[in-house]
């Protein structure tokens, strides 16, 4: 072997070495990050236990595992099927996407959401199909399942949950200011009503 070959190979032994180096340092790093990551998670299920009862209530809470319309845009001759999951969620990452096929009027729909529920996370993954042409179906199922913190800080981007679950409580908070609003309108009609009943009564 020459001195060309020989200076070669041992630049390539170097390299290799020092690759082997950096990638056992990027996988502790790693190790690192996603502990801490684990442990952030784990504190906003705590954080955010006391509000999730308001946070999934009513529709915003539901899961859907089995959606099927066939009202299409137009939305004649309508036939619905709902089934939702027995577990309820705060909606934190929503990746539903829809994709056009060369019409543009029908196309497929998958991807996965992800939610808050008060023992952990709940992963949706939707498969489908849509169609804005009344009379056929837009419809999907989705799998649900129960991945571990781990699993959600490697495949989700915790400020991305973050900032879902900030949306979710600005939300409902805003409605509960409405309620509010409309409340104190009631209750001002009610009073109105009453005092005016007892004006009209005869002395």
């Amino acid at each position: 072997m020459d001195s060309m070959s020989t200076s070669a190979l041992d630049e390539i032994r170097e390299a290799a070495e020092g690759l082997a180096t950096e990638a056992a340092d990027a996988a502790a790093g790693e190790e690192v990050v996603v502990s801490a990551e684990v442990a952030a998670l784990a504190a906003i299920i705590a954080a955010v236990r006391p509000a999730l009862p308001v946070l999934t209530a009513g529709r915003r809470g539901k899961i859907w595992s089995v959606y099927a319309d066939t009202g299409g845009r137009n939305g004649c001759n309508p036939v619905s099927i709902r089934r939702a999951h027995p577990g309820r969620g705060c909606l934190v990452v929503d990746g539903y996407r829809r994709r056009c096929d060369g019409t543009g009027n029908r196309g497929t729909i998958g991807g996965h959401r992800l939610y808050l529920a008060s023992d952990g996370f709940i992963e949706a993954t939707l498969s489908g199909e849509w169609s804005s042409w009344s009379g056929e179906w837009d419809r999907y199922e989705t799998e649900i399942s129960n991945p571990s913190l781990a699993a959600i800080a490697a495949e989700y981007d915790l400020g991305d949950i973050v900032a879902g679950l900030w949306a979710a409580i600005s939300a409902a908070r805003e409605d509960i200011a409405d309620m509010g609003v409309r409340q104190k309108s009631r209750l001002e009609t009610a009073t109105a009503i009453v005092a005016a009943v007892n004006d009209a009564r005869p002395r």
